[in-house]
């Protein structure tokens, strides 16, 4: 038979022009996600759902299925502009947006909000036919999206939550941050939900509906599904990886040293009480956005220790990606996130070791003087760092929450955990629809005796659950997390191959995931494009490492 021929640029490893063209745009994604005050503001959303749309069209398309996507993305942008205009001169009902404040900034810009989108899908999509070449639509990219069930979970949750929003049983509204919500009449034998803001019309990140939450997730999903069809191999996933670490090294000394209680960040004014690290409004997620780097850092630590084998003693890329992993570490620290130290602690404490002494289990007499070296490294790295800083703040935070467990007997967010149950048990198969719980919550909050002030009235009224599976069953039922059950299932099976030899790289990304997934039971993780996006990188890095070792494909041919 036959063999086909491979070009020479792919044959000597050099970058394809799709890959240049995907990876490109995937970049800057990693590279501005930290930047976007975490996710919470409705603008950048709408900015990371129009470069996950360019980077899924580039991933299968051709140069005039590029020029035909920015010529859409023109049209919409002179609309956007066009109806924004006309919005600003006293209406306030102004088309496409449901409120415009007297004053206005960074945060709640209506030009940004209308212009984000299809501003950031047009640069996406220059990048992509300034670097497609030649490339017609891929032949391969639909037999690989018809294989991915990622791809089929998200179409089948997008079409769940457009059933619930359509079929609504009540409508909020808002004003001021107060709201009623006014009852309709859904069809009983359809999933049903919320028809609520999709921004707040205060200076305040406090609205939340079902399109909304598609967006939040939208953007990632599709990077995801982009690295899929595109068929991106593992170097050019290890070159991304770097580019997300190299970021979050930056941002997390950034943030370190612009930690304000009150003022502006990068021109968004600070919420009252909110503990911010650098751009990230909660410093939790700063938490997590650190330590998923944390897990990146130490899968390119040994896919490179793998490669270098006998000359890893002599240093290399797994040296600097140890040190990356060090650093990324101790800066999680100095978030004072809990749940970030607690999964740090289990990657270097658990997972690194167990995946140097099984995972490199053929590779162990190449490679021990280097991992030795590299140890070596790390210890260093970890007597300069601990030297150096101050972790006052942390055994603080420590002892209270300690102390809270001794008084109570339970932790401090055990009562949100007990309201959201019984939400959740009211409506169990299709829940209360896709981003209702800031809405509907409140009243089974209301009921915790921990959480009413003097008056037994609500003290404070919680957005989110903090437990992602909790909260997600409370909006979507169990029906809605079918599509949920299969990516894991998904995943899992990847994960597990990652413990069958031969890609020790892919070890620390399973067992990353498995923290995180413990994480977000006991807070609120799955919300923010920031983190989604360096997770969708993680879950394709485990899905090539595992896919494409040479140990796979042995396996694969017995």
């Amino acid at each position: 038979m036959p063999v086909p021929a491979i070009p020479s640029s792919v044959r000597s490893g050099a970058f394809t022009s799709r890959e240049r063209a995907v990876a490109a745009i995937a970049a800057v994604m990693l590279a501005l996600a930290p930047w976007g005050w975490g996710g919470v503001v409705f603008w950048v959303v709408a900015a990371t759902f129009g470069l996950g749309v360019a980077v899924f069209l580039a991933a299968w398309g051709g140069r005039r299925t590029q020029l035909v996507a920015a010529g859409l993305w023109l049209l919409w942008l002179g609309v956007a502009w066009f109806w924004t205009e006309r919005s600003l001169h006293g209406s306030d009902e102004p088309g496409l947006l449901p409120f415009v404040p007297s004053a206005y900034g960074i945060a709640n810009n209506p030009w940004l909000e209308a212009l984000a989108f299809p501003v950031a899908a047009l640069v996406g999509q220059a990048l992509a036919f300034g670097l497609l070449g030649a490339e017609r639509v891929s032949a391969e990219a639909w037999p690989r999206l018809r294989r991915c069930v990622p791809f089929w979970a998200g179409l089948a949750f997008a079409l769940y939550v457009a059933v619930q929003v359509g079929n609504a049983y009540g409508t909020v509204v808002e004003r001021d941050l107060f709201w009623r919500i006014v009852p309709e009449r859904p069809l009983a034998w359809l999933p049903s939900g919320l028809r609520a803001p999709l921004r707040s019309d205060e200076v305040d990140p406090g609205a939340m509906n079902g399109w909304r939450l598609l967006m939040i997730l939208g953007g990632p999903w599709l990077l995801l599904c982009a690295f899929r069809a595109a068929g991106l191999r593992r170097r050019v996933l290890v070159a991304l990886a770097w580019v997300s670490v190299v970021t979050a090294m930056v941002f997390a000394l950034w943030g370190y040293l612009n930690q304000p209680t009150w003022g502006e960040i990068l021109g968004f004014k600070i919420p009252s009480e909110a503990q911010v690290y650098g751009t990230f409004i909660n410093r939790n997620h700063a938490g997590v956005y650190l330590y998923l780097n944390v897990g990146l850092a130490l899968a390119l630590g040994f896919w490179h220790l793998r490669r270098a084998g006998e000359v890893a003693v002599r240093g290399g890329p797994h040296l600097l990606a140890a040190f990356a992993a060090v650093m990324l570490a101790f800066f999680t620290l100095l978030t004072n996130s809990v749940g970030g130290v607690l999964v740090v602690g289990g990657l270097l404490g658990v997972v690194a070791p167990l995946t140097l002494w099984f995972g490199m289990s053929r590779e162990h007499g190449a490679v021990r003087r280097g991992a030795w070296a590299t140890a070596a490294a790390i210890l260093a790295s970890g007597f300069i760092f601990a030297a150096v800083a101050d972790f006052g703040k942390f055994a603080d935070k420590i002892r209270g929450k300690a102390e809270s467990y001794r008084v109570t007997g339970s932790d401090d967010r055990a009562p949100l955990r007990a309201a959201t149950w019984r939400m959740a048990m009211d409506k169990p198969w299709t829940g209360w629809g896709a981003g209702s719980y800031r809405w509907v919550s409140p009243v089974y909050q209301v009921e915790e005796k921990a959480l009413q002030d003097a008056r037994g009235r609500l003290r404070v009224r919680a957005l989110y659950a903090h437990n992602d599976w909790l909260q997600l069953l409370a909006e979507v039922g169990w029906c809605g997390l079918i599509p949920l059950f299969a990516v894991l299932g998904w995943v899992g099976r990847r994960a597990i191959a990652a413990g069958e030899g031969g890609h020790p790289e892919a070890l620390p990304l399973a067992g990353l995931l498995l923290l995180f997934a413990c994480h977000a039971g006991f807070d609120l993780l799955c919300w923010f494009t920031p983190l989604l996006c360096v997770l969708a990188l993680v879950v394709a890095s485990l899905a090539a490492f595992t896919e494409q070792s040479s140990s796979a494909l042995h396996r694969r041919d017995r």
